[in-house]
């Protein structure tokens, strides 16, 4: 009777230990599914990001900022693209090294094995290599514009916030997450790490798109600039002054070329054009004609004819 019992408990241990097993894996696998689906979607919104950072540089009324930030965007792409084909690469070798193989036409390979992440990332030092190439992306891509820097500098996870925040060096990444797990944990590992990657990505490019703004909002207008003037700057005892006073948004994506007694003046940083002159010509009123070519939203070249009127005393 008690050599039954010891076989029944054993073999409901057994049998225990085998769910407990199954169940784990089935995370494993569904956590995987899960961020290829997660990868995916995040991808197709950097694409349209990227689709509409093309669009504004070709847009007159954007291209002078898109010129600046799209740019940027482009490296930031080009940086991601080059970990994600890294992490992609790692996911093909160590599913060879669990004996990936064809059965029924579907690739499958011994997700259960705890020896293959092992085998890859502590034997072979991938493990040290991947860490490194996550510390340069992120140390790369906030390194674009201090802009980038200063507004996600202290939160971009990489790695995992609890991972990176408690200052565990390169040797503490392989212990942590390859050393002895099965390969399918290793392998959602990997794919997460390509999350990472992604999140970060799509709020960098988003962070440079918004940088350019719409044609009525923020980045068509680059400068602000106090505008006060004078109705005279020269005057007797008692004559009146009327003064002119506010805020002007100035703007180089409007393509602003300034005419001034038929001369092309150029405007500075700011977009605003500075002329100085002598006021020649007879006593009594003259006139210095002002003619500004500029860049409507809609695209359309327009333009202005003014004259600046002036007095010349006696």
């Amino acid at each position: 009777m008690i050599r039954i019992v010891v076989i029944i408990a054993l073999t409901f241990s057994l049998s225990s230990c085998s769910n407990k097993s199954d169940s784990i894996l089935a995370v494993f696998k569904a956590t995987d599914e899960g961020l290829i689906q997660s990868n995916s979607v995040i991808s197709n919104s950097n694409t349209i990001i990227y689709h509409a950072l093309d669009e504004k540089i070709l847009k007159p009324q954007s291209a002078h900022q898109a010129s600046v930030w799209q740019p940027k965007a482009i490296l930031i792409k080009e940086k991601s693209a080059a970990i994600i084909r890294y992490l992609d690469s790692l996911i093909v070798v160590l599913k060879k090294v669990a004996n990936l193989r064809l059965e029924n036409m579907r690739e499958v390979y011994n997700e259960e094995d705890v020896d293959a992440a092992s085998r890859l990332f502590i034997n072979n030092n991938t493990g040290d290599k991947l860490f490194e190439q996550l510390l340069k992306y992120k140390k790369d891509i906030l390194a674009v514009d201090p802009e980038l820097n200063k507004v996600f500098g202290s939160n971009s996870i990489i790695i995992s916030r609890e991972f990176e925040q408690s200052g565990a060096k390169q040797k503490d990444f392989t212990k942590t997450f390859f050393d002895g797990v099965q390969a399918v944990a290793a392998v959602a590992m990997l794919r997460k790490l390509e999350n990472n990657v992604r999140v970060l990505e799509n709020k960098f490019v988003t962070f440079c798109f918004n940088k350019i703004g719409s044609t009525d909002g923020e980045g068509f207008y680059t400068r602000i600039e106090p505008i006060l003037a004078l109705s005279s700057s020269y005057v007797k005892a008692g004559d009146k002054i009327e003064m002119y006073a506010g805020i002007g948004s100035f703007s180089l994506a409007t393509k602003p070329v300034v005419y001034i007694g038929g001369k092309v003046i150029k405007p500075n940083d700011n977009g605003v054009v500075v002329y100085k002159f002598r006021a020649l010509g007879k006593v009594g009123k003259n006139n210095l004609p002002v003619k500004i070519e500029f860049t409507l939203p809609n695209g359309k070249r327009e333009f202005l004819d003014m004259k600046a009127e002036y007095t010349v005393a006696e």
